[in-house]
């Protein structure tokens, strides 16, 4: 995994960027610690710049520096890549929230889990509920991949870009594993 540079006399900063995906805009926003945020359709840049200022007051567009993350994010999405190399920076959730996020990032691309694993696997097996509220809370999609978690049942249950967005995510991680194996 990369790691963003840390310059301990400076405030910490907050960048991002925004360039277009087979989905539409996505927006990507990382700090010296990693990425913490990822908005799969962004609609207007300002709506985004909005969410990113409840993070930091003056965030900075800085498509140059982040070019890297955009890189493997198309390469994600022509099935080229498995894993995002970045660190996520889970600091905006609380701690049973990281904890999730911190699991999901074990769920091998092209696999699924249900909720009920997820919550036995962080060693709350009654929370599945729970499990599934800090799921759809993940701000750092597809870098977490909270899209890989399903129904006991087989469902693909939500997803915050929507189901069809969920189920794209899947089929396009299924036919890419083949070429992985």
């Amino acid at each position: 995994m990369q790691i963003f540079s840390v310059e301990s006399e400076q405030p910490p900063t907050l960048t991002y960027t925004i360039f277009n995906t087979p989905i539409g805009k996505t927006g990507v926003a990382v700090t010296p610690a990693g990425i913490c945020r990822v908005v799969l359709s962004v609609s207007r840049e300002s709506e985004f710049v909005k969410i990113l200022k409840t993070l930091h007051h003056s965030p900075k567009k800085q498509p140059d520096q982040l070019i890297e993350i955009e890189k493997e994010f198309h390469l994600y999405f022509r099935g080229k890549l498995k894993e995002f190399s970045f660190r996520p920076d889970f600091r905006q959730g609380t701690s049973f929230q990281q904890r999730v996020w911190k699991k999901l990032t074990s769920i091998p691309f092209g696999k699924t889990q249900n909720y009920q694993w997820l919550a036995t696997s962080i060693g709350q097996p009654k929370s599945f509920r729970a499990v599934g509220n800090a799921n759809g809370k993940n701000p750092i999609p597809l870098v977490v991949p909270c899209h890989r978690v399903i129904r006991k049942n087989g469902e693909l249950g939500g997803f915050t870009g929507g189901t069809h967005l969920k189920k794209y995510l899947l089929d396009l991680e299924k036919k890419s594993y083949a070429s992985f194996s």
